[in-house]
């Protein structure tokens, strides 16, 4: 029929200036016909409504009319949000209604959080696992407008200060990295509410010091926040940067704080999206899969911080292997970027990142058995820290003494004794400069004042047990060895008091998780429980019971950690030294085997009246007679002590976490094996 366009023919059409004031409609207008409307409220002319046509007031159509549309709906979205802002602050700011359940509170509260930040209610069975992280199309429906929280906006509002580090990274709208969109919308529904957040936040917020990273010292505060909000700010701050670096540093740092909680917490409004462990592994899992998309030629110190975030969780999970990993991956970014660099045109903030990794690098290295990263002559471990803190310079001694027993170690079929003595000597000299109130330090000092000066007292003691451990095992067959046994055990000794004392002296209620650190205070107990069950008893017997209340000790306070904190190392740590205790004092009643990390195997043995074998404490060789009915068998390596790594197929992704019991080694060739006979039970 003449004069019926098509459907969408009239938004095809050129524009054209029209004059306006008539009452027709556009297409009548257009058509030159008469425009008659029913009733006075109708919207659809009877024209347009016979040809099925939409009915469009006269107005003026220009090519720029759909982007004035878009800016409209943006305008009301901004309102909206404004709205929503202020509810929230009004929520804030207002008692809680006494009417309201916990979980209405809570889920008040996360109003105030960005929305890419809401709480999504889904199922276990819903919730995507970490191995289902799948980068989305770049045409793929993201909204933008839930993704758009308006930080700018709300740090104005809520008076909230960018930390320094991330006022070039924060942008408001939908990130442009579709791996950091995969990583929002993987965590949406597994991040916390804004009262379960606090609640964490407040109960780690004394551990923050001890951490490679801390939002705190970087943040711009005012003045006019604490470090609760400093630290939300830095949170969210950070995963709306839409950059994977500053989103993987969050969620490390936020990582770092679930671990640190301890087993049964329960937040405010007890709304946790869900486990803890679960919450750590996904939390993890997709920082790990943002920092898999930058290379080391790529990074900047922002990617070495995450990577040292992602050293100190594998740390005190009990993952050296994987600590060490992080920590390398961290020093080739910076000697790439040239971090390494003493003279004047390299920033201090680079220098102290550098000085942190490759000491840290010494200390894994020398436990691990493997060759430093750089030589002690290089100019950055040789120069002297004038200005630094007397912590960090001797922290960098340690390190560069680890340096030596690392060389000796890879060259030990060449080592001569002498190079030992001598870096004995190298010791006691470090000894000497550790202050006198370190050795009977005040009450009250700051947690992060203790652990420092602990700490370089556990890795002092650490470093006399490693260099000596290797002849004091020689020293059953060659007796010029014998001052290395007395050293390794002072050592070992003093490595189980410091331990204690940095436990108690934190307090039960700051009890701190560190896998690794727990298992140098283990391997040190069985130093002092194989020379307790070997050498024949000359010694008086006060000694000897002091050393078992030394054992018994620690097992103690490993096995309080495990409980508090749910450690698998600290468990099964404690488990074999009670294991070991019920076979020295004749209450053992079974069989067991268990293959230690980095050490070798002890095998306790069941005893019965008809083998009944006095104890006299004598050695015997594991050549010249079988196993008795109840003994204990501790077999190791020299090379193993010399190095302290090992290969072998049992060393899983668990590292020290596996089942210490699961794996039987009896194929393994030991040179170096030891039986001693334990009391028939009562």
């Amino acid at each position: 029929m003449l004069g019926h366009p098509e459907g969408d023919a009239a938004d095809r059409l050129p524009a054209k200036r029209m004059r306006l004031g008539t009452k027709s409609c556009a297409e009548c207008r257009r058509r030159r016909v008469r425009c008659h409307f029913p009733t006075n409220d109708s919207r659809v002319c009877e024209a347009c409504n016979l040809h099925n046509i939409p009915c469009i007031p006269q107005t003026k159509k220009h090519h720029d009319d759909q982007e004035k549309i878009v800016l409209k709906r943006r305008v009301g979205d901004l309102e909206e949000t404004v709205r929503q802002i202020t509810g929230a602050l009004d929520v804030m700011t207002r008692a809680p209604n006494v009417n309201q359940s916990p979980v209405e509170q809570s889920q008040d509260l996360r109003k105030q959080l960005p929305n890419i930040t809401e709480y999504v209610s889904v199922t276990s069975t819903d919730r995507p696992a970490p191995s289902d992280l799948e980068t989305p199309d770049e045409d793929s429906d993201w909204n933008e407008d839930e993704q758009a929280p308006l930080m700018s906006l709300l740090q104005e509002t809520l008076n909230i200060s960018e930390p320094r580090g991330l006022s070039n990274h924060s942008q408001v709208g939908k990130p442009d990295n579709p791996h950091v969109k995969a990583c929002l919308s993987n965590l949406s529904p597994l991040l916390p509410s804004l009262g379960a957040l606090t609640s964490v936040l407040r109960a780690t917020q004394e551990f923050w010091p001890l951490w490679p990273y801390s939002p705190i010292s970087q943040a711009g505060n005012n003045g006019n926040l604490d470090d609760i909000d400093t630290a939300k700010a830095f949170i969210v701050n950070s995963l709306n940067s839409g950059t994977p670096c500053i989103t993987a540093k969050a969620l490390l740092w936020l990582a770092l704080c679930i671990q640190q909680l301890p087993r049964g917490f329960r937040p405010e409004g007890d709304m946790l999206p869900d486990s803890l462990s679960s919450l750590l592994k996904h939390y993890m899992h997709n920082a790990d899969h943002l920092l898999s998309t930058i290379t080391e030629t790529s990074g900047n110190s922002d990617f070495i911080e995450c990577l040292l975030q992602q050293f100190k969780l594998y740390f005190n999970m009990g993952k050296p292997r994987k600590a060490w990993l992080s920590n390398r991956r961290a020093m080739n970014t910076a000697l790439l970027l040239g971090f390494q660099n003493v003279d004047g045109s390299t920033p201090e903030s680079h220098k102290a990142l550098w000085s942190k990794i490759w000491v840290t690098d010494r200390q894994l290295s020398v436990i691990l058995g493997l060759p430093a990263a750089i030589d002690n002559s290089h100019p950055s471990v040789s120069a002297v820290q004038g200005k630094a803190p007397l912590e960090e310079q001797l922290f960098r001694e340690l390190a560069t003494i680890s340096g030596l027993i690392i060389q000796r170690n890879q060259n030990h079929t060449n080592a001569t004794y002498a190079m030992t003595m001598e870096i004995d000597d190298l010791l006691e000299q470090f000894k000497a400069k550790m202050p006198p109130e370190w050795w009977d330090p005040a009450p009250g000092l700051p947690l992060a004042v203790t652990y420092s000066r602990q700490h370089i007292k556990l890795a002092y003691y650490s470093l006399c047990k490693i260099v000596h451990l290797p002849y004091m095992l020689k020293s059953a067959k060659e007796r010029k060895y014998e001052i290395s046994r007395i050293s390794a055990l002072e050592a070992s000794r003093d490595l189980i008091k410091t331990h204690r004392m940095m436990r108690h002296q934190m307090g039960p209620e700051s009890i701190m998780i560190c896998d690794v650190l727990d298992f140098l205070a283990f391997s040190a107990a069985i130093i002092i429980v194989i020379d307790l069950l070997s050498m024949p008893t000359t010694r008086h017997p006060r000694d000897e019971a002091e050393d078992w209340v030394l054992v018994q000790g620690v097992t103690k306070d490993l096995r309080n950690v495990s409980e508090v904190l749910n450690c698998d190392v600290s468990g099964q740590a404690a488990q074999v030294l009670e294991w070991l205790s019920q076979a020295r004092n004749g209450t053992w009643s079974g069989t067991r085997t268990c293959t230690i990390p980095y050490f070798g195997r002890v095998t306790i043995g069941r005893p019965t009246r008809d083998d009944e074998m006095p104890f006299n404490g004598t050695r015997l060789q594991a050549s010249e007679m079988q196993r008795p009915a109840g003994s204990v068998e501790i077999s190791t390596n020299t090379s193993t002590s010399f190095s302290q790594f090992s290969d072998q197929e049992w060393l899983s992704d668990q590292e020290l976490n596996m089942d210490w019991t699961s794996f039987s080694d009896m194929n393994e060739n030991y040179d170096w094996s030891m039986l001693f006979s334990t009391p028939i039970p009562e």
